[in-house]
């Protein structure tokens, strides 16, 4: 029996609305982005009756600026499913509909990393899962490489995919980094705290 091969694809972001209750315009272009490789990957893959071949992970929970009733990995994934029509039928979505406190690339990495070992294992003598792209913009990806190998590096990942949006701010970088390093430090939870009170990126 030939294998059936699926793809993976992860969406990393958190910017939201104006409002609190929509998703951010970096946040679309992500999912956009998303979109576009998830479409290309279902054109050249031959439908097998109701089979799903592509996983989307999204681990955002409740947070930061995000006043919506759902997670924001649920707001998200609505946002895809609408602009896929009926090719959602397609695909499986492994959402974090739970876990509030997820809201840092460190917390979504770990999620993506720990939900796609558990899709993956079950049948791999049935299914070849391609490796997890993650799709962020170029400057993000630089600070997801650097936390894959500091805090996470029993995991691997796949290809960066890269969304055409406006470039983060260097204060947001900058602060990030910082953040970062007490973690590294041990730190970190004595920041957390003080970063939801009085910072929400």
């Amino acid at each position: 029996m030939k294998k059936r091969k699926i793809f993976q694809i992860a969406i990393l972001a958190n910017d939201v609305g104006k409002d609190g209750n929509t998703l951010g315009e970096g946040t679309k272009a992500r999912c956009d982005c998303a979109l576009a490789q998830i479409r290309t990957w279902l054109c050249q893959t031959p439908e097998v009756g109701p089979a799903q071949t592509v996983v989307i992970y999204i681990a955002t929970g409740k947070g930061g600026r995000w006043r919506g009733a759902t997670t924001f990995a649920a707001a998200m994934a609505e946002y895809l499913r609408t602009n896929l029509g009926n090719e959602a039928a397609r695909c499986g979505f492994v959402i974090n509909e739970g876990e509030v406190q997820i809201w840092s690339t460190w917390s979504e990495l770990k999620w993506i990393f720990s939900a796609s070992e558990d899709q993956t294992t079950p049948f791999p003598c049935l299914m070849v899962y391609e490796p997890v792209r993650f799709v962020t913009n170029q400057i993000h990806s630089r600070r997801v490489r650097c936390i894959r190998e500091h805090f996470l590096p029993e995991y691997s990942m796949g290809e960066f995919v890269f969304s055409n949006e406006a470039p983060p701010h260097r204060l947001h970088e900058m602060c990030a980094y910082i953040k970062l390093a007490l973690y590294y430090f041990g730190l970190g939870p004595l920041l957390e705290p003080l970063r939801r009170q009085f910072y929400n990126g």
